[in-house]
C-alpha cells in the first residue's frame, strides 16, 4: 500500500454501526514522535505473574526435588511459531540454589547457539519464545561450563539438525597450492584429519599417488601442532595424489597435478564500442614447459586470417591490445610450430547518437536533430529508427526516420521543453537529448513573477513536470500566492508545466493553465493564522495520554478502561477463523475507498535478506498443488536469488532469479506462495514493509498483482503493527506499549473479513494501511541495530498473550469495541458522536492532560495559515472572508461553530461535526486557541 503514514490524512469513512459517512476512517493516527536510534534502551523485565505462569506450565521442572541441573519444555511437539516454554533449575547436589546467568541455547548449522541468556532467581528461571524449525535445546551454566541433557522441539515438516551430525565425522582434507603447473615449480599439498570430529595435532599421515590401478606411498606427512600436515611434490608427469591414515582405512579426496599444456587465447572482453581496447592474451605450454619464438595476432575478414601483430612469446606468455573497428573473429598463431590457438569472437556494438543543433529555444523556432548509426562497426546502409519523446514518464514514438549510409536529420520545432532520444531495433538507444524552450506555453513566466492560484477544487504541487510524479505537501488553494523560480517551462502531454516557489517555501511544478496574473480574491484578509493544539480525531485512546500515564506509574489496564469508559481488560481466545489473517499489503482496493489506496502493479520483483541485512537465509516457493520449486537442484533458495512476479492472464507467473538475473526457475499458477526462513525477510517493492514471518499469498485480482502476508493475528501481525513509537518502552512507557498492542488487536478482530466471499475480494482479512491499522511486518519487528526498538515492542506484545491462541482484549458488555485512538488532544478527549456521527458509549470525553505533559509531543501547539480561498470554500455564501471566529466548542474543546465576517460586514455561521472542521481547514486537529 502507498500510505505508511497516518499524517494529515483526509478521506471518507463509513461508520459501520451507522451507516453515515463522515470524515476520518482510520482507528488512530501515528503518534508523531522521533524516535532516537542508540539511546541505549533496555527491554523491560517481563511481570513476575507472566514468570509464574510460565513456571506454572512447565511444572515439570518446578515440581521436581532441587538438585541437580534440568531443563523441560512446556511443549516438545508443535507446529511452526507456536511459543514454547523452556524452564530450568540449578541447584547443588546438597540442594542449595546456583546463582548468576544462564544461556538457553539450540544447535544448528554444526554448533551450538545461545539464544537468550537469563537469570537465576532462586536457583531457577524459564523464557518462553516462538520456535519455527525442529531443533534441540539445552541450558548452559557458563560459569562451570555445565549443560543440561538436551530436550528436542518438534515442528510439524521441519527436519531436525542433529547435534551428533558434526561430531561424527572421520575424514581427512587435502587441498593442492597449484594444481596446473610449470615443470620448474612445484605444489605444496596441504592435509587435515579429522577424528569423530576433532582435529588430530600428532601423528602421521602417507601420501600416495595413483599408477595405474594402484596407489603407492611415496612420503609421510608428520601431523603438527596446529593439525597441518604438508608435502611439497614437483612430478616430472602428471599425477593424481591422495592421503590416508596410518590403516588406509581414511582417505581423503583425490587431487591431480598436471603439467601445463595447451595454446589458448583470452581477450579481456568480448563486447565492445568502436574505438575501446581489447586485451589478447595467450599462453603456450608444452609438457610444463613454456614456448618460444614469435606468434602472431590474427583476425578473420574475407574469408582469410591476417595478421594484425607479431609478437614474441616470454614465458609462454604474450599479450597485445588493440582497438577493434568491426566484429571479428580472433585468434593467436604460430608459425614455427603451424599452430594455432581455437578464435573468439569480439562484437562491437551498435552505436547510435543524436545530435542537436540547438539546446535553447524561444517559442516557434527550430532545431535540427542529427542521427548517426553504426552496427559492427560499420556505417548501416539504410535502416528505419524511431525519434521519440517523453511524455507524463513515458516514451513515445514522434515520427520514424531512415537512416541511410549511417546518418539522418530530422527538424523538429517543440511548443515548450522537450527531451529527445532515438530507438533502433534491438534496443538499442541514444543518449537523451534536451530542447529547452523559453516563453513557451500559455502562462510561461519570466523567473521571479507573481501569479495566483486560479481554480477553486485546489492545485497540486508536484516533484516534477508531470501528474505521474508525486504531490508535495496539502494542495494549493483558491487565490493563493506563488512566485516563479525558473523561465523554463516543459510539455507533457496537453499540460504545459511551470516551477514555482509557494508562500511556505515549498519548491514544485504546477500546470500553468491553472494560474492568474492576477489576484482572483478580492476580501480585505489575504490569510488567516489557525493556532491549535493536538494531533487526530480525538476519539478514543490518546497515545501520548497513555504514555504519560503509563510513565507515571499505571498499568495497561488502568490506561484502556480510563480512555474507553465502562469496559473490561480480558484475555480471549481468538476465534479459529482468525487464528491466522491475511493482511493485504499489494493490491487492489476493495473495501470501499477512494481508489487511489489500491496499487496496480502487473510485475514486481521481490528480493530477500537476512533479518541482519545480509544473504544467510533462504527462502522457498510453493504453487496451489503444495509441491516447492528447485532451482540448482535446492528448494531452500538461498537470498541473493530473487523472484519476479508477472500478471499472467488470470495466472501469477513466477520466475526465480539468480543474482544476474538468469532464469533459474519458473512457475505459473493460480496461486504462489513464498515462505521465507525463520530468519528470511522479503521486500515487495510498492508495499508498506517488509516480511518475516508467516508467508506471502501471491494471486491475481481484477487483473493486477495481490499480495497478502498470512501470519497469526495474536502475535505476528501485532510485531508488524508501526503505530506507537517502540523507544516509549525504554523511557517508563511500557503499559502504554501494552495499551497499544491491545488495542491493535481488539480492532482487528472487530474489523476483519470473516465470510469467505468477502475475504476473496482481497484475499485478506484487513489491509496494511490506514484503512484499518498501519502493518509494515519486520520494518517495525527489527527495528534499530540489532532490533533494539523493535525487541521492545515485540516484548510488549509478548506481555499481552496468554497462549499462542489467546491474548488480551477490551469489551464492552462482553463484546469487542471499536478501539478508535489518535496520536494527542488539546487537553481532553471527544464524545464519538461530536466527531464523527455514532453514539458509542465508551467513547466518551475524558480530561487528557497526560497527553499536554508527556515528554515530545510536538503538537502540544501548532499553528496553520489559511488561505482567503480556502475561507471562502468554506463560507460560500459570502463574497469574501475578512474575519473569523469560533462561536461554540463542544466539550471536548474541538470546535463546533464558526462565524464568518465579510468586507461588506455580512455574516455566515456554521455547525459541524469536530473532525469536518479538521478537514475544512486541513489542520492537524480541531482544537482551535485562536484565529488571527
Amino acid at each position: 500500500m502507498r500510505y505508511p503514514k497516518i499524517l494529515s490524512v483526509f478521506f471518507t469513512f463509513v461508520l459501520a454501526l451507522t451507516g453515515i459517512t463522515v470524515a476520518q476512517a482510520a482507528p488512530a493516527e501515528a503518534a508523531s514522535v522521533t524516535q532516537v536510534p542508540g539511546a541505549g534502551a533496555s527491554v523491560p523485565a517481563k511481570a513476575a505473574t507472566a514468570l509464574a505462569t510460565t513456571q506454572a506450565n512447565a511444572g515439570v521442572v518446578a515440581n521436581q526435588k532441587n538438585t541437580g541441573f534440568v531443563i523441560a519444555a512446556g511443549k516438545q511437539s508443535i507446529t511452526s511459531g507456536e511459543r514454547v516454554t523452556f524452564s530450568v533449575r540449578n541447584f547443588t547436589n546438597a540442594g542449595k540454589a546456583r546463582t548468576g546467568k544462564v544461556q538457553l541455547q539450540y544447535y544448528r548449522s554444526g554448533k551450538w547457539q545461545t539464544a537468550k541468556t537469563l537469570t537465576l532467581k532462586d536457583g531457577r528461571t524459564s523464557h518462553t519464545r516462538a520456535v519455527k524449525n525442529s531443533l534441540q535445546w539445552r541450558y548452559r551454566y557458563p560459569a562451570t561450563g555445565a549443560v543440561t541433557k538436551t530436550v528436542t522441539v518438534t515442528v510439524k515438516g521441519s527436519v531436525l539438525r542433529s547435534t551428533t551430525s558434526a561430531t561424527k565425522k572421520t575424514n581427512i582434507s587435502l587441498t593442492a597450492s597449484r594444481t596446473s603447473r610449470l615443470a620448474t615449480q612445484s605444489s605444496k599439498l596441504t592435509a587435515k584429519y579429522y577424528r569423530a570430529g576433532k582435529l588430530q595435532k600428532k601423528g602421521n599421515l602417507y601420501l600416495q599417488y595413483k599408477s595405474g590401478s594402484r596407489w603407492i606411498t611415496v612420503s609421510t606427512m608428520k601431523i603438527n601442532s596446529k593439525g597441518v600436515a604438508t608435502t611439497t611434490v614437483k612430478p616430472a608427469v602428471n599425477r593424481t595424489y591422495r592421503v590416508v591414515n596410518s590403516n588406509r582405512k581414511v582417505v581423503s579426496p583425490a587431487r591431480k597435478v598436471t603439467l601445463k599444456s595447451g595454446f589458448t587465447i583470452t581477450p579481456n572482453k568480448t563486447s565492445t564500442t568502436k574505438g575501446k581496447g581489447v586485451r589478447f592474451t595467450a599462453e603456450y605450454y608444452a609438457n610444463g614447459k613454456p614456448r618460444t619464438g614469435k606468434v602472431q595476432l590474427q583476425f578473420h575478414k574475407n574469408g582469410k586470417w591476417n595478421t594484425r601483430k607479431t609478437l614474441t612469446l616470454k614465458n609462454g606468455k604474450v599479450a597485445y591490445t588493440t582497438k577493434p573497428s568491426t566484429t571479428l573473429k580472433w585468434r593467436f598463431y604460430h608459425p614455427g610450430l603451424k599452430k594455432g590457438t581455437k578464435s573468439v569472437k569480439v562484437s562491437v556494438k551498435p552505436q547510435l547518437t543524436l545530435a542537436t543543433s540547438k539546446t535553447k529555444l524561444t517559442s516557434g523556432a527550430s532545431a535540427k536533430l542529427t542521427v548517426k548509426m553504426t552496427r559492427n562497426g560499420t556505417n548501416v546502409k539504410s535502416e528505419a529508427v524511431s525519434l521519440q519523446t517523453q511524455e507524463n514518464g513515458k516514451w513515445t514514438t514522434l515520427q520514424s526516420v531512415t537512416v541511410k549510409k549511417g546518418t539522418a536529420s530530422v527538424t523538429v520545432k517543440p511548443t515548450a521543453t522537450t527531451k529527445y532520444r532515438v530507438l533502433a531495433k534491438g534496443n538499442v538507444k541514444s543518449a537523451v537529448r534536451t530542447v529547452q524552450v523559453t516563453n513557451g506555453g500559455n502562462n510561461t513566466p519570466a523567473n521571479g513573477k507573481a501569479f495566483w492560484v486560479n481554480t477553486s477544487v485546489g492545485l497540486n504541487l508536484r516533484t516534477g513536470a508531470g501528474t505521474n510524479f508525486a504531490t508535495i505537501g496539502s494542495q494549493l488553494q483558491y487565490g493563493e500566492k506563488v512566485t516563479t523560480i525558473s523561465s523554463e517551462a516543459i510539455k507533457n502531454g496537453s499540460l504545459t508545466w511551470v516551477n514555482i516557489r509557494t508562500s511556505d517555501g515549498r519548491v514544485g511544478w504546477v500546470a500553468d493553465m491553472y494560474l492568474s496574473a492576477t489576484d482572483p480574491t478580492t476580501g480585505k484578509n489575504k490569510s488567516f493564522t489557525i493556532t491549535g493544539s493536538g494531533y487526530g480525531h480525538g476519539i478514543g485512546m490518546s497515545q501520548y495520554g497513555a504514555y504519560e500515564m503509563a510513565r507515571q506509574g499505571n498499568n495497561v489496564t488502568k490506561i484502556l478502561t480510563y480512555y474507553y469508559t465502562g469496559t473490561t481488560v480480558s484475555s480471549q481466545t481468538i476465534p479459529a477463523g482468525l487464528r491466522d489473517v491475511k493482511i493485504q499489503v499489494l493490491g487492489p482496493e476493495t473495501f470501499g475507498f477512494n481508489s487511489s489506496y489500491g496499487d496496480k502493479f502487473t510485475t514486481r520483483t521481490l528480493t530477500f535478506a537476512d533479518t541482519s541485512g545480509g544473504l544467510n537465509a533462504t527462502w522457498r516457493l510453493r504453487g496451489s498443488d503444495n509441491s516447492f520449486v528447485s532451482a540448482n537442484g535446492s528448494q531452500h533458495l538461498p537470498a541473493s536469488y530473487k523472484l519476479r512476479i508477472t500478471v499472467s492472464g488470470t495466472d501469477v507467473k513466477s520466475e526465480v532469479l539468480a543474482a544476474n538475473n538468469q532464469v533459474l526457475a519458473t512457475l505459473t499458477d493460480s496461486m504462489v506462495r513464498v515462505y521465507p526462513s525463520a530468519t528470511g525477510v522479503v521486500t515487495v517493492p510498492g508495499a508498506n514493509g517488509r516480511y518475516n514471518n508467516g508467508s506471502l499469498e501471491i494471486s491475481v485480482i481484477s487483473k493486477v498483482l495481490n499480495v497478502s502476508n498470512k501470519l497469526k493475528l495474536n502475535t505476528e501481525y501485532l510485531y508488524g503493527i508501526a503505530e506507537m513509537p517502540s523507544s516509549w518502552g525504554s523511557n517508563g512507557g511500557g503499559a502504554a506499549l501494552e495499551a497499544q498492542a491491545i488495542a491493535a488487536r481488539t480492532y482487528a478482530l472487530n474489523t476483519a473479513r470473516t465470510s469467505a466471499a468477502a475475504i476473496a475480494k482481497c484475499n485478506c482479512n484487513l489491509v496494511d494501511d490506514i484503512r484499518h491499522q498501519n502493518f509494515t511486518g519486520w520494518r517495525k519487528q527489527g527495528e534499530g541495530t540489532n532490533q533494539q526498538w523493535g525487541n521492545i515492542w515485540k516484548d510488549a506484545v509478548d506481555r499481552t498473550v496468554n497462549s499462542a491462541t489467546s491474548g488480551q482484549v477490551v469489551k464492552h458488555n462482553g463484546a469487542y469495541i471499536s478501539t478508535y485512538y489518535f496520536s494527542s488532544s488539546g487537553g481532553k478527549t471527544a464524545n464519538s458522536q461530536d466527531v464523527w456521527a455514532a453514539t458509542l458509549p465508551y467513547l466518551k470525553a475524558k480530561d487528557d492532560k497526560y497527553s499536554l505533559n508527556a515528554p515530545g509531543n510536538s503538537k502540544k501547539s501548532w499553528t496553520k495559515t489559511i488561505t482567503q480561498a480556502t475561507a471562502r470554500k468554506a463560507f460560500p455564501s459570502l463574497p469574501d472572508v475578512d474575519k473569523l471566529e469560533v462561536t461554540a466548542k463542544y466539550s471536548s474543546g474541538q470546535v463546533k461553530t464558526m462565524r464568518a465576517t465579510s468586507s461588506d460586514g455580512k455574516t455566515q455561521t456554521l455547525t459541524k461535526k469536530a473532525d469536518q472542521w479538521r478537514s475544512t481547514f486541513g489542520t492537524d486537529a480541531a482544537w482551535f486557541t485562536s484565529i488571527k
